[in-house]
């Protein structure tokens, strides 16, 4: 899923408008490494729940995936969450648009916003705003 979300993002261009484009867009997997210039994008998996029925697996799975909008103004991370959002809110695609992903709905469910100090409390910090999405996908169905 985090494969196909990647390629997703970066060719969106109102994401990468902001983020840049690949092979030097500012998107990454988990973290944005140390000294990467801002704004940048940072997504990672914090929950899936597989579905199940009474006696199966239901082929229907629940992925909660943080993507984390950085910057070092608050107006730019915002700016920046926004073009996330408006590319992914109630989202669906037929199997193979995202990547070979068969995503049935997203939900944005949650956003919060934080600043981060620097280490040694002088300087400029850093804006983040979080958001936490649900991808409602196909997957393979077990079998037992």
């Amino acid at each position: 899923m985090e494969d196909h979300l990647y390629t997703y993002l970066t060719a969106q261009a109102a994401i990468t408008g902001i983020v840049g484009t690949s092979p030097n867009s500012r998107i990454w997997p988990q973290q944005v490494p140390q000294g990467t210039n801002l704004p940048a994008l940072s997504f990672t998996t914090v929950a899936v729940q597989h579905g199940e029925h009474m006696t199966a697996a239901t082929g229907l799975a629940a992925s909660t995936i943080q993507i984390d909008s950085w910057a070092t103004t608050y107006a730019a991370a915002k700016s920046l969450a926004s073009a996330v959002r408006g590319e992914l809110m109630a989202y669906t695609a037929a199997a193979g648009a995202l990547g070979g992903e068969d995503i049935r709905r997203v939900t944005l469910e949650n956003e919060t916003d934080t600043y981060e100090q620097t280490a040694d409390g002088s300087g400029l910090g850093t804006h983040r705003i979080s958001q936490d999405y649900v991808f409602w996908h196909a997957e393979t169905v077990p079998t037992f």
